[in-house]
């Protein structure tokens, strides 16, 4: 999913639902918009004017979820296993901030024994993957759409 944001005011104009790349002339036009000659307000969207220059096209992923949970999981710990890049992971030791002991599986079943080596998943959530300010008012900032891996 793609959003056309204004970036003077940080909101989302509209949201693109696109699996291919596109310009922002091509977003103006997908969400109905107009651009016109004039050297200041130039876009008008839904009876909206906006300047050009003030808009922008970001990629919003969509939000991660586990694939499965590893089979040997206590109760009170139900250790989520992650696609991420196409190796899966299985998160464990959650601070607070992050999965601080968390391991390659090749299934809820087997480690992954040719890296064996623990690894820290750090969440990478909604705002930060946008390059925009964390917004209060905004229930969708703090999710979790990816993890960097350390």
């Amino acid at each position: 999913m793609k959003k056309l944001i204004d970036t003077a005011t940080n909101t989302t104009i509209c949201e693109i639902v696109s699996n291919h790349s596109m310009t922002l002339d091509e977003a103006i036009e997908c969400a109905g918009g107009e651009i016109l000659n004039a050297t200041e307000d130039n876009v008008i969207i839904d009876g909206v004017t906006y300047c050009y220059d003030d808009l922008d096209l970001v990629y919003s992923p969509d939000t991660i979820t586990p694939v499965a949970h590893w089979a040997n999981a206590q109760p009170s710990n139900d250790m989520p296993i992650y696609n991420i890049g196409g190796v899966l992971y299985c998160a464990d030791g959650w601070n607070g901030e992050a999965y601080l002991h968390s391991f390659r599986v090749l299934n809820a079943y087997a480690l992954d024994t040719e890296h064996p080596q623990e690894v820290e998943l750090w969440p990478v959530y909604r705002f930060e993957a946008e390059n925009r300010d964390f917004d209060e008012g905004d229930d969708t900032a703090a999710e979790i759409v990816g993890f960097a891996i350390r």
